[in-house]
This record gives C-alpha cells, structure tokens and sequence, in this order.
C-alpha cells in the first residue's frame, strides 16, 4: 500500500484496513493535511469543512481556509506483493509503480481485511472487519439465487458509512470505475461512473466498469475534466480487472517476457503486471498534465 501527495517521503510501518470508518477517514486526512499541504488560503470553494477539520484537532479561524485535496484510489486484482519493482520482483517491470513509491509513504507490511475481493473492497470502503459489515464472500451461495440471496447483504451493507458517501457528503464528486460489488455506482454514493449492477444484464461484480484500464482510461479522464470544470473536488475509484485473469496482455508486452526462460503461464501473468503498471502511469500523467498532482492524493493498494 502506498499515499503519494507529492511528499517525496517513505515510512515503513503497519497498516491495518479493519479499523473503523472515523479512524480511517482521520488517517487520511491528516496524512494529508499534516504532510502534503502546500496551500493556505481563503477560498470560496474546495475548502475542508470545520466538523472534519475538528475531528482531527485542527482549529479554523475566519482568516485561514484549508484547501481540500482530490483523491485517487487504485486497486489492483489478484496481484501478489512480491510482484512489483520496488517489492524487489526480478523480472516485472513496473516502472510508474516504482516512482510512484518512491515519492511516496510505503506500507511494506500493509495487510487487507480479507483474502477475497469483494469483502476486503467492502473493509476498504467502511474500514470495517467483514464481520462487522457482514460481507464474508463474493456470493451468498454460489451461484444459486445470487441476486435474491445479494439483496438483504447489501441492505445491511449500506447501513454502514463508507468514505465515498462521507466525501460526497461534503460536496466531492466521486467517479466509479472498474471492480464494484455492492450495486450500481449510484448505490456506493458516486456521482459518476460504470457500474450498473443489474443482474438481469449481467451485473455481478463490475460489469461495464471493468472494461476501464483493459479497453481506455477516457471515462476517468473526462471525468477529472469535469470535476475541474466545475471548480469541485474529487475522487476516483480506479480498480480494474488488472492483472486479472484473463491474461490476455497486449503482443508488445508479452515480448518483453517471452525470452526469459518462463513458462506460458508466468510470461502472460508478468505482462499483464505492465500492462496495469502502465494504466497507472497513464492515470497519473493525466494529473500532471493538467497541474493538480500537487494537491491529489494517490493511494494505491491490492484487493487480495
């Protein structure tokens, strides 16, 4: 797991994604304000509200604002943590990773609430345990009667606070895309995104989301340029199916493999490793391309 606000810091030190939703929220925002704000200034809009500026001790007078941070959170899928450049890998090549670490706070020993996707995304949206949020699998029962069976689990689910709704809450616009579990976008509080949840279409467990990263990074981009151009704050959930089977990485990728004394199985699974590092690279020299990395905060973690 890694925080990057263009700190050019690292610290190593255990995370632990079961706490609960305030000491989550606190965590992130003092990473933030306390190490990555570069501005002080009156403002009109973007600006941290007193209840949240409160709940972690900071005190606001009339004449000093702080101005909030946008957000990007990118998930990886069935990635192990040996499997990077900066992890000490010796054949993935995951360059944009690897910078991004190294400007960054590093949890080398960072653990996941749970060793399956949808209930460790579910500890990562509540900072919950699952068995505090109730989601304990990716189904109910397999496949037997999985949309009836997901309804009361979601209901209690959404009983719980999650860090989109309480940005949301506080006038973000927030943008789905990729791995989703819990419904529609619209049902985990986004204001923008994929997902449409529908099991009568396929729904399940991303659906339209999950061609985001695989397919184009341009739903992320056009969502970073609308937020701007409504001068409103933002969050982007980025958890595409990478490196998730299938392992079907581009050709050029695979010849950076293919020559290493591999097998089939290993060559396609590194590639698909670049082929994520590289979405990421695109993702975050979007950022820069339009001069708001300064004051982004860049979170990158795996589900499982």
């Amino acid at each position: 797991m890694m925080m990057n606000m263009d700190m050019g810091m690292y610290m190593d030190m255990d995370v632990d994604m079961g706490m609960d939703m305030d000491m989550y929220m606190d965590m992130m925002m003092m990473m933030a304000i306390r190490r990555g704000f570069k501005i002080f200034k009156p403002i009109d809009a973007a600006i941290i509200n007193t209840r949240a500026a409160a709940s972690i001790g900071l005190k606001i007078f009339p004449s000093v604002i702080v101005v909030i941070i946008n957000v990007v959170i990118i998930i990886s899928d069935d990635q192990a943590w040996t499997d990077y450049g900066f992890m000490g890998h010796p054949k993935i090549k995951t360059p944009n990773l690897d910078k991004l670490a190294s400007q960054s706070l590093l949890f080398e020993r960072g653990y996941v609430a749970a060793p399956l996707c949808r209930p460790s995304l579910a500890s990562m949206l509540t900072g919950l345990y699952p068995f505090q949020h109730g989601v304990t699998g990716n189904d109910v029962d397999g496949s037997n009667r999985r949309a009836e069976l997901d309804i009361p689990l979601r209901k209690q689910f959404y009983n719980h606070q999650n860090f989109v709704r309480a940005l949301t809450d506080d006038g973000y616009l927030a943008h789905q895309s990729g791995k989703w579990w819990e419904g529609s976008w619209k049902d985990g509080g986004f204001t923008h995104g994929m997902t449409h949840g529908d099991p009568k279409r396929g729904g399940r467990h991303g659906d339209e989301g999950l061609k985001i990263g695989r397919q184009s990074m341009q739903p992320i981009k056009n969502f970073i340029d609308l937020a701007l151009s409504k001068e409103k704050p933002f969050l982007v959930w980025y958890a595409p199916f990478l490196p998730h089977t299938p392992h079907d990485p581009p050709p050029k990728l695979l010849e950076n493999y293919e020559s290493k004394n591999l097998s089939r199985e290993e060559v396609k699974y590194f590639a698909m490793c670049e082929w994520f590092d590289s979405t990421c690279g695109e993702l975050i020299n979007y950022l820069d391309r339009k001069n708001i990395r300064e004051n982004t905060l860049v979170i990158y973690v795996c589900d499982n």
